[in-house]
């Protein structure tokens, strides 16, 4: 048995180190008086932009990173609205009633 999870093992670090992931991670952590947001853009892009709109009458100034192609991946603008996305999946967020507010 002792075999058998070893070898099960060291096969899963074999192809797990092989494999090429690109995984990106969101957090938001809240409460009563902070949201904190946190982003990452896993790629193997190796020329990654940032880009300044200034703000401008009736309009927010912002911050974007994106990729070469001009593609905004994240974001954030100066009232603290924040945006990114994440091509995994559709995930709706589920109240959990019985957690304090």
């Amino acid at each position: 048995m002792n075999f058998k999870i070893s070898l099960i093992c060291l096969l899963n670090i074999f192809f797990i180190s092989i494999v090429d992931v690109s995984a990106c991670t969101i957090f938001f952590l809240t409460d009563e008086n902070k949201a904190l947001y946190f982003g990452n853009e896993d790629t193997d892009e190796t020329m990654m932009k940032v880009w300044f709109i200034p703000a401008t009458k009736g309009y927010y100034g912002t911050v974007y990173m994106g990729n070469s192609f001009g593609n905004a991946e994240t974001g954030l603008n100066t009232e603290g609205l924040t945006y990114d996305y994440w091509a995994g999946g559709y995930n709706p967020y589920k109240v959990d009633k019985n957690k304090p507010r």
